[in-house]
């Protein structure tokens, strides 16, 4: 049997639809989008801070707005903290001595990750 070169090029072009489509298909059963209202609980999860054994009190942050290092320039405490960033999920975890101060810090850096207009 001869084919021709329009053959193959339909034959093909059928083939890349084909699996193109039943790829798509997968994709978009594998990510499901649920819409939240802005101001409700499951947009802007609480972050909870909680003491360790030696004492230090500790909470870990996701900036949702703005960079990580914008966000922790705003931190203004006269206590000391320690506050290392994850990579992987771009968290900040911050070591705080006092439950106020970290409560404190807490608050700036929602203050500084708040979003900006326009």
């Amino acid at each position: 049997m001869r084919y021709s070169l329009r053959t193959l090029a339909v034959s093909v072009a059928l083939v890349a639809v084909t699996l193109g489509s039943w790829m798509g298909y997968r994709r978009s059963q594998m990510c499901r989008l649920e819409w939240v209202a802005p101001g409700s609980t499951a947009a802007s999860p609480n972050t909870v801070i909680s003491q360790r054994s030696d004492g230090n009190f500790v909470f870990i942050y996701l900036p949702r707005h703005r960079s990580e290092r914008v966000v922790t320039s705003a931190i203004r405490s006269a206590s000391d903290w320690m506050c290392s960033r994850d990579g992987a999920s771009d968290t900040l975890r911050l070591r705080v001595p006092d439950r106020a101060g970290a409560v404190t810090i807490l608050n700036q850096l929602q203050a500084a990750d708040a979003p900006q207009p326009g």
